[in-house]
């Protein structure tokens, strides 16, 4: 990753996810892992925010410093917002300062959605998706789409544009170059990640190059 890679997927984060200098965030996932840290408390630093850092995702210790320190925004993967729901804890503590929460990895049930804003409803929620390569958000699907497109990666960050292409010197025995779709193009990715095997097509005996389009 570069430092422009890094920049454009904060400030994308930030105008996407609809962050503020005065939130304060709870980080319970590793930090190792690139949505932890590149979507969430790197941003929060270069906006001046508060991070409270916990040592594991535990229901428990969740639910008791949302409570306790008055967090505005959290990141869980659906497993854990489901782990919270039902918890016994959940209805003991005053959840009612967590007005953003965020999910990615896995699609999160239409159930769980309805149950969140019903037990939650104050809660505006996010689904970001990507790949570590793409420092990691590509798509995202925001607070009104999440009952209305279920199940879907929502659409662009404010940094990507839709469609990589692979291109070719070469050309197929058509007479037309080789071409294939790969995915979102954006500033977030790192470099050489568009790179693939150079693709080939029978009889074509040119040589080829894959780059970002």
């Amino acid at each position: 990753m570069t430092n422009r890679n890094l920049i454009a997927q904060y400030l994308s984060d930030i105008v996407d996810g609809e962050y503020h200098r005065d939130d304060v965030e709870l980080h319970a996932l590793p930090l190792y892992h690139c949505a932890a840290l590149h979507d969430f408390l790197t941003p929060d630093v270069y906006l001046g925010a508060t991070s409270i850092v916990v040592d594991s995702p535990d229901p428990d210790t969740i639910l008791r410093t949302v409570a306790a320190e008055g967090v505005t925004k959290m990141f869980c993967p659906p497993t854990v917002w489901i782990r919270l729901l039902r918890s016994p804890a959940f209805d003991r503590h005053d959840l009612s300062s967590l007005r953003k929460g965020y999910y990615g990895a896995a699609i999160m049930p239409v159930a769980v959605l309805t149950e969140l804003g019903e037990r939650l409803p104050g809660i505006r929620l996010f689904n970001y998706y990507g790949q570590t390569e793409l420092a990691p958000n590509a798509t995202v699907l925001f607070p009104e789409e999440q009952i209305t497109k279920p199940g879907t990666t929502g659409g662009r960050a404010s940094t990507s544009r839709p469609g990589c292409t692979t291109t070719t010197t070469g050309r197929c025995p058509s007479g037309r170059s080789a071409r294939s779709s790969t995915g979102p193009r954006t500033p977030c990715g790192a470099t050489g990640a568009g790179r693939r095997p150079p693709p080939r097509c029978s009889g074509t005996a040119g040589s080829t190059a894959a780059t970002w389009a």
